[in-house]
């Protein structure tokens, strides 16, 4: 069953948020030229809303606010627009949260060096996990949702370059 989601600053059923004190500034060009920057997409119920939860929760640095919302993440970026569509670059296809949390289709994958560390500091801010990190031999894991439902994956690989036949860092 899928849960429900509070509603956007512009809807009647509005939940306010903290409005975020950083300014709105343009996509930094330079991660468009690093290899090593990537993105992470969602399109929330409620930009505003989300935004804060990445903000807040996971500790991202906001670097736009909206249409679409832009968060630096690490050496990544999560970018928050609205549901929608379809749009003339992907005609019938429409963007929107995910109808039913508990099917999976997509996951933001998140590495860190200490999971349990992340895991503690997230939830204690709020962040509500599915279980404790599990380790699986090959990588240590736990999962969380946003608030529409969208999975984050929290782990740390232990083994899974080597046995790969990778070197592993750090």
């Amino acid at each position: 069953m899928a849960k429900a989601r509070r509603g956007c600053s512009s809807s009647p059923s509005c939940v306010p948020i903290p409005r975020s004190s950083t300014s709105a500034r343009c996509w930094p060009s330079a991660c468009l030229r690093s290899p090593r920057a990537g993105a992470s997409a969602v399109a929330p119920s409620c930009v505003d809303r989300s935004r804060e939860f990445y903000r807040q929760v996971l500790g991202a640095t906001v670097v736009r606010e909206r249409q679409p919302a832009i968060l630096q993440f690490h050496n990544s970026y999560i970018v928050i627009n609205n549901e929608g569509g379809p749009t003339d670059d992907k005609p019938g296809v429409r963007a929107q949260a995910p109808p039913d949390p508990d099917s999976l289709s997509s996951a933001l994958n998140v590495r860190v060096t200490d999971v349990r560390a992340v895991h503690e500091q997230w939830r204690s801010r709020g962040g509500q996990f599915l279980t404790e990190p599990k380790d699986h031999g090959v990588e240590i894991r736990c999962y969380l949702r946003d608030l529409d439902g969208y999975l984050i994956e929290l782990g740390k690989g232990t083994g899974i370059l080597a046995e790969m036949g990778h070197a592993q860092s750090g």
